[in-house]
Order: structure tokens, then sequence, then C-alpha cells
């Protein structure tokens, strides 16, 4: 069925009542995610590192 543009505001509102909540799987408060975050720059920065310094000991 493709998709259609309704202007029907009755129409449309009966649709809108067949939309089902999506349960919750997780939740995550902002200091978690900025940990997260911040957690995964220092690692990346570490790796980054670590493989400029073996790319220089190769050239040397």
């Amino acid at each position: 069925m493709p998709a259609e543009i309704i202007n029907d505001v009755p129409k449309l509102n009966e649709q809108l009542s067949w939309f089902k909540d999506i349960p919750v799987v997780s939740n995550f408060t902002q200091p978690q995610c900025l940990d997260n975050y911040y957690q995964m720059k220092m690692e990346v920065t570490r790796l980054i590192i670590e493989e400029v310094k073996s790319l220089k000991a190769e050239i040397n």
C-alpha cells in the first residue's frame, strides 16, 4: 500500500488511534550519556596515540 497524504482530519485521527507506544527498553540519564561519551572519546584518543607511536616506530 503506497503512502498517501491524508487531509481528512477524522480519518487521520482514526489512524493515529491505531498507534501504540514503543515500550521503553532502557532509560539513560544525561550523566550516563556524558560518561559514556567521554569514556569512548578517551579510548579513541588512546588508540590514535598508540597507532601514531606504532607508525613512528616503523619509520625509524
